[in-house]
């Protein structure tokens, strides 16, 4: 996230599945994991687990999943490589060059 913090075309959003009561994932939980820690970028809290209708429209199937997203709102990549892969910094330029296309 660091090497695109200045870069006003990408965009990092965090989607939290509501769980059990385990780690306290409650709503009130998320939010203070969120502020304790002090992370950035946009963070959304999915409510009825894996039956929550933009976990089925989007197909997640097991988290944490990543994703790359264009500006026209369609997949670029649904299955996109994790950060420590090291291979999600050169997807991520591969897709703004795509979309400048």
């Amino acid at each position: 996230e660091k090497k695109f913090e200045s870069d006003t075309n990408v965009a990092f959003v965090s989607i939290a599945l509501q769980s059990s009561a385990f780690n306290d994932q409650s709503v009130g939980g998320w939010r203070k994991f969120i502020l304790d820690k002090g992370l950035r970028g946009t963070h959304l809290y999915a409510d009825n687990q894996f039956q929550n209708e933009y976990v089925l429209l989007y197909g997640i199937q097991g988290v944490p999943s990543f994703m790359l997203i264009g500006r026209d709102g369609n997949f670029i990549d649904a299955a996109a490589p994790r950060p420590s892969t090291g291979k999600a910094e050169d997807a991520i330029r591969a897709a703004l060059a795509r979309d400048n296309n």
